[in-house]
């Protein structure tokens, strides 16, 4: 049987950053659940990017990892774009 509707939103809820928190070299990455910390040298690149949905486009702001992985981050306030820009520039200095 095919998952709810609702538990798909509870887990992408659950899943997706809260907070971003930079300090000196580090990034905090705050979920619901526990947190994550990365240092700038971890993170390759970082890109604003958006998906097409119905509705119009998704953007988001996707942390590419050193080791390949990624993280999207999507729901930041207060703009998202101005966070894209912070941690650009965070990420060109302490790399």
């Amino acid at each position: 049987p095919a998952p709810s509707l609702a538990v798909v939103f509870a887990v992408a809820s659950l899943t997706q950053p809260k907070s971003l928190v930079l300090d000196g070299k580090t990034l905090l990455i705050n979920y619901f659940t526990g947190q994550k910390t990365f240092l700038a040298d971890e993170i390759q690149s970082i890109q604003f990017t958006y998906q097409r949905s119905r509705n119009g486009k998704i953007f988001f702001i996707l942390l590419h990892l050193v080791n390949r992985k990624s993280i999207r981050v999507s729901a930041i306030n207060p703009s998202l774009p101005i966070a894209y820009l912070v941690l650009k520039n965070w990420h060109k200095q302490n790399k």
